[in-house]
């Protein structure tokens, strides 16, 4: 027999879900009228933005299932109640409420389990360390309104978060520009010309602009919003310079496809956070006259400040670390950064020791034979800013597994143990280390907060994480191969 009511239930959920997707990914050319959601901005224009939609669409949704479920509990309490005696529709009554408790006792428990384990499943909020706010286009000049326009959007502002190749019907609008987020997080580039490309010249450039700043502009019909990520940025030019785009890279990358050996220059862009203070020009939100005021606001919603802001102390936290690879898999020669690097073109750079020898001290660079832009992966980690080294360090075996010689046999051991006591790389060669002397390395212990790198004296290298590696031999960098050791202090992920 079929069911006509889960047909119908089934065509009912499928419209509505079509109705509101439909809206989402028209948005560009369609406006729609939301209903009101609590707990969420009811999107008003089509240049609402993702986060927007999706925690409106999720607070909409769990609305929708409770009323569906309260509806459920009352139609079956109206078909008990009017029942009349008989024992079918009096069962099916009591279904129909079992079902309508069941399901508003799961949609409350699927809620408190959320919360439990993390309240931001459910709030979704955007918090101010994702503050990238972007600018606003304004058709007035000396930015009317500021960071609070008024008026219509599209006609009298438009707020960008992200590049456009059409402003569409802002085109040749723009009299000025503002700006919530400063040069040190974002850079800005207007084209007069729709579908820019990387040989076009733009009309408008600001890349030391502040948080809150106002510039004139001229037209304009696309731009560029250059976000700066913390990470890794390679450069297909020297002197860090674009077009074309960087390519960012946050995570380690085994293999760079089209990227082969284009690698320029190399910056690193750190994680900052500095909390603003009373009196400060901070960001939209974050500013107040109020010294406990903005002690609160930084205490629940850590506000975001450009350093110059009058932000506490040093508003770093955490520095990526860069090793550049000679081959793709992590293979081959390698070289360590912990500092930009504007050009690595230079054929001396490329040439080994004799012509230009690695640093291998202080910011170094950390290398045996340089890779520089011959670059084809890469390895990340997060320096350790202001803080001690934890874990028993590292510790090269001239032994496997830590202790015994391969077959049982009873051997004498030879180690060298490196535990650090601040958060400075070491660099270590065979006079520091009986192990390197003798080129007889064959497990490495890491332990703690550490990497820690292995160098042949032709420069091939290997990277160890915890716990190390109980055989050398089966790796890249091979058995009674080292020559030098680099052991580097890393931040907690």
């Amino acid at each position: 027999m079929v069911n006509f009511k889960k047909i119908f239930l089934i065509l009912f959920l499928a419209s509505f879900l079509l109705f509101i997707f439909s809206g989402f990914i028209f948005a560009q050319k369609t406006e729609l009228e939301y209903p009101q959601v609590s707990g969420a901005q009811t999107p008003t224009t089509v240049k609402t933005a993702f986060p927007e939609y999706i925690k409106y669409l999720f607070n909409l949704a769990i609305i929708i299932a409770g009323l569906i479920a309260f509806a459920s509990l009352v139609y079956g309490g109206f078909r008990y109640l009017t029942s009349a005696g008989d024992p079918t529709a009096m069962r099916n009554g009591r279904d129909q409420i079992t079902a309508g408790l069941l399901g508003l006792i799961i949609l409350l428990a699927s809620f408190i389990i959320l919360t439990t384990i993390n309240p931001q499943l459910v709030n979704l909020k955007i918090t101010p360390e994702q503050f990238q706010q972007g600018v606003i286009l304004y058709a007035g000049a000396s930015c009317p309104g500021g960071a609070n326009p008024q008026g219509e959007e599209g006609k009298d502002f438009l707020r960008v978060r992200r590049s456009l190749s059409s402003l569409e019907d802002f085109n040749d609008k723009t009299q000025s520009i503002y700006f919530y987020n400063s040069g040190d997080e974002m850079e800005v580039y207007i084209y007069s010309q729709e579908n820019f490309k990387p040989e076009d010249s733009p009309s408008f450039i600001s890349k030391t602009h502040k948080a809150g700043d106002c510039a004139s502009v001229s037209g304009g019909q696309s731009i560029i919003l250059y976000w700066k990520t913390p990470g890794v940025y390679l450069f297909e030019k020297t002197n860090f310079e674009t077009p074309p785009s960087p390519r960012l890279y946050t995570a380690d990358s085994g293999d760079f496809g089209d990227f082969h050996d284009k690698a320029k220059s190399l910056k690193i862009l750190s994680f900052t956070k500095a909390f603003c203070i009373a009196g400060t020009d901070g960001p939209p939100g974050c500013k107040s006259s109020d010294p406990k005021e903005v002690e609160k606001m930084c205490n629940d919603s850590h506000c975001l400040c450009p350093p110059n802001c009058g932000g506490m102390g040093d508003p770093t936290v955490s520095k990526f670390g860069a090793i550049l690879h000679e081959n793709s898999n992590f293979e081959g020669d390698c070289t360590v950064f912990f500092t930009d690097h504007p050009d690595m073109t230079d054929p001396a750079l490329m040439n080994g020791p004799q012509d230009k020898p690695c640093i291998n001290s202080g910011t170094g660079p950390y290398c045996q034979q340089k890779v520089w832009d011959k670059a084809s992966s890469i390895t990340l980690f997060k320096q350790l800013l202001r803080a001690t080294p934890s874990g028993d360090g590292v510790t090269l075996y001239n032994n496997y597994d830590f202790n015994e010689e391969e077959g049982g046999k009873d051997l004498p051991l030879e180690e060298c143990h490196f535990p650090l006591s601040d958060n400075q790389p070491l660099w270590i060669d065979s006079t520091r280390c009986s192990v390197l002397a003798s080129q007889k390395a064959s497990s490495i212990k890491v332990d703690g907060t550490y990497i820690a790198l292995l160098f042949r004296q032709d420069g091939r290298c290997e990277v160890f994480k915890p716990p190390g590696d109980l055989r050398l031999k089966d790796n890249n960098i091979g058995d009674d191969q080292a020559k030098y050791m680099l052991v580097i202090p890393v931040a907690k992920d």
